[in-house]
Order: structure tokens, then sequence, then C-alpha cells
């Protein structure tokens, strides 16, 4: 069970990936998924949630549910990442297993939009949403199994959605969040050799370096 609060504009807020961690103060937060941070900003009221009471995690005895525990989540949303996929019709980057309800929209004409865009820095923006573009430009990163797979040398588009998150903890005025569902992934190393952190590929992509 979850208690969602929904983004400033008050629209449905989309289940999209991600798990990273969030410490969230009154008047700062700081973003991170999975082992890193992405940014540190202030005005939480522009996401709803000046107002909003975060607690932990309720857990309860259930006989009904596996493990006979059932676990109710306060949630929020904020931010967001380019996670679900526009296709122009026949869709194998992803195997069906791992596909949930919203990842993909079929849509020949907003296909061809993207396609003909003004694009800076891989971004645009059509009739009000946000779209960034990738493509993978490394052979050995196209079609490894069980990863996303690139079948072709083309741009990829993928709309921004907003990021739920699960709040599972509180102490004072500190929150720590984890996101709902992962948010990206990336190797350690480009290059398979030795390599500590603070020199190690992961390191640079998260902070922005390259």
């Amino acid at each position: 069970m979850e208690k969602e609060f929904k983004n400033a504009a008050n629209e449905p807020a989309l289940h999209k990936k991600t798990p990273g961690v969030c410490i969230m103060r009154k008047n700062a937060v700081v973003l991170l998924t999975s082992l890193y941070i992405v940014s540190l900003f202030t005005g939480c009221a522009d996401n709803n949630m000046e107002n909003t009471v975060l607690k932990a995690p309720e857990v309860v005895s259930n006989d009904d549910l596996p493990g006979n525990i059932e676990t109710t989540w306060t949630c929020v949303y904020f931010g967001s990442y380019p996670t679900c996929e526009i296709s122009s019709g026949e869709f194998s980057a992803v195997d069906d297993y791992a596909v949930s309800d919203g990842d993909i929209i079929y849509d020949p004409e907003l296909y061809s939009e993207l396609e003909a865009a003004q694009w800076e820095d891989d971004e645009a923006a059509i009739k009000g949403e946000k779209y960034r573009r990738i493509r993978c430009e490394n052979d050995q990163e196209k079609n490894r199994e069980q990863h996303y797979k690139w079948n072709d040398d083309g741009y990829h588009y993928f709309r921004y959605e907003p990021i739920k998150w699960r709040v599972i903890e509180v102490e004072s005025d500190e929150a720590v969040l984890m996101a709902d569902r992962q948010l990206d992934c990336a190797a350690y190393n480009e290059t398979a050799k030795g390599v500590f952190w603070e020199d190690c590929t992961l390191r640079s992509f998260l902070n922005g370096y390259v």
C-alpha cells in the first residue's frame, strides 16, 4: 500500500524507473540515484512538498500476504528523467518480462516529429513535453544479454517522466527517500582494468565530467 502525493501541477504521477536515494531537508534536497549526487536545489514548494507530512514506512502483520507483513509507504513525486521510450512500431530493445505499463509509447506520428525536431544537446521539446535522444556508439554495448538491445545505429527517443520516491526513514527535519524504480545504469569503468573509484569512468559520469 502507498500514500501517494501528486506533483505541483496536480497531474497524475506516473510510476517510472528509479532506485536512488534522496536525503531531504526543509529547504534543500540532495538527490541521488543509485550511487551518486545528481543535483542540489532549493524551493521544495515547487514540488508541492512543503505541506506534505513525510512518514517512515508503516509495517503491520497481515497473514494474508507472503511473509505475513504489510508495508504502507508514503510517496512523493519530484524531478524527472527520460524513461518512457517513443516507438514508431515494433519494439524489441527490451525483453517483454522487463517492460511495465507506460514504459513504451507506440506513436509513429510523434516518432516522426522527434526525428524532424530541432535538437540541442540531444534534448528537444514538443507540445510542452521534454524529450531526450540517445544512441549507442560503442559496439561492445550493443545486444548484450539481459541489457537494453541497441539494434541499430540511429537515435532512440525518450520522454521525461516524473520520478516517484518512497520515504524509507524520517529523523528530525530530514527524510531519506528511495526511488521506486531503477533510473539508469552504467559500467564501473569503460575499460576492463584495475582502477580505483577516484579514477573510474562511472565517477566522472555521475559527477558530470563527461
